[in-house]
């Protein structure tokens, strides 16, 4: 508690006096992120009707807001959060239910390509979606060690990725 405290940059006085407890303070960090990724997901399911391109701008928004929003202390507060998660079994639950939405849709949009036929052969729908999470996961960590490439340098490379493993729209076909 103490290093979340630290990185927040309130003292510890006003955080207690808004928050009864660890639990609180956490809840209320983790629901605020996820309403912001639920909200930006949203978004983005009304301006596509194909299943791929509404993957590759998922990918671009989840990066491009890494360039945009947050200060790197609000990133290691959000990495505090998971490791807390380690050792505490309800906040592990709390941090986990933040990626079930965004992998369920992804692994939607993932079964809809397979359905299609849009996708090459032995690609596991939520095995791929959580793929995609790890990568954007594993990026934010590196941002945190300060040796990560530029999110719109990773983002090209992961759109290259998703890329690879799509076959073309069929010609003559609406998305």
């Amino acid at each position: 508690m103490r290093q979340i405290i630290d990185e927040s940059g309130m003292s510890a006085g006003a955080i207690y006096n808004y928050f009864p407890g660890k639990e609180a303070l956490i809840l209320a960090l983790v629901t605020s992120r996820q309403a912001n990724e639920a909200d930006a997901v949203k978004r983005i399911k009304k301006r596509f009707d194909d299943p791929a391109d509404e993957l590759l701008a998922i990918g671009d928004a989840y990066f491009s807001q890494l360039d945009t929003r947050g200060d790197l202390n609000h990133r290691k507060l959000n990495l505090l959060i998971w490791a807390e998660g380690v050792t505490d079994a309800d906040i592990g639950k709390l941090t986990a239910k933040g990626f079930d939405e965004p992998n369920n849709h992804i692994t939607e949009l993932v079964a809809r390509l397979q359905e299609q036929g849009r996708l090459i052969d032995g690609i596991n729908a939520e095995a791929f979606s959580r793929l995609l999470t790890a990568a954007y996961h594993g990026y934010v960590l590196q941002l945190i060690w300060g040796v990560a490439p530029s999110a719109d340098e990773y983002a090209k490379t992961l759109r290259a990725t998703l890329n690879s493993v799509l076959k073309p729209r069929p010609t003559g076909t609406a998305s």
